[in-house]
Parts: structure tokens; C-alpha cells; sequence
């Protein structure tokens, strides 16, 4: 994993009109959004211990949670290599790096 990309560092999606992220800033530098954006929900692990009660109808983003995988390079140069990142969303709605899956 790249030191400037570490596991856990908290993230802010720049995003489109839209919604869809086109960059992110990850440990200060900012990657830019390269193709597609992959979107899927997932459960927290063991979610019971943090929050074992819950009002009716207020699940969402304590049980489950967004996972969000880009493709991004280094600012906007052209010829910088890509990281693909997974990023998910805290229970908080702040979002940080779970991953970054491979240098391309």
C-alpha cells in the first residue's frame, strides 16, 4: 500500500451534480475519479455491540453500510499510475479507505 494512501484515512468524496464521486482526498492529495464508480451495501460486523437498541425504522447506516470502489489517479496528470481504492462509509457519514486493492 502506497504511504500516502494508508488503510483507515479519512476521506472527502468530491462529487458531481449527480452524486458520483469525481475525486477524492485521501491523506491531503487529491486523486481524481478515473472510470466508474462500483456502489454496494454491506452489514456492519457485529453492529449489535455498538448499538444494541434501535428505534423502528432507523437501521440505515448503523446495520448496514455504503462501500463505494474507485479507480483514481494522482491529481490530473494523465501518465500518473491508477489505485483503486474501497471506501466505506462510517456510521457517522464520514467515509475513510478500507483498501486499496492494486496498483494498475
Amino acid at each position: 500500500m502506497p504511504s500516502d494512501a494508508p488503510e483507515h484515512s479519512p476521506v472527502t468524496p468530491i462529487r458531481s451534480p449527480t452524486g458520483d464521486p469525481v475525486s477524492v482526498v485521501i491523506a491531503g492529495r487529491t486523486w481524481t475519479v478515473v472510470g466508474e464508480p462500483v456502489r454496494w451495501f454491506e452489514r456492519r460486523e457485529r453492529w449489535w455491540e455498538h448499538t444494541p437498541r434501535l428505534p423502528w425504522g432507523t437501521g440505515a447506516g448503523v446495520i448496514d453500510r455504503a462501500v463505494i470502489r474507485v479507480e483514481a489517479r494522482l491529481g490530473r496528470n494523465p501518465r500518473s499510475a491508477t489505485q483503486t481504492f474501497e471506501l466505506v462509509a462510517e456510521a457517522d457519514g464520514a467515509w475513510a479507505v478500507r483498501d486499496v486493492l492494486r496498483a494498475a
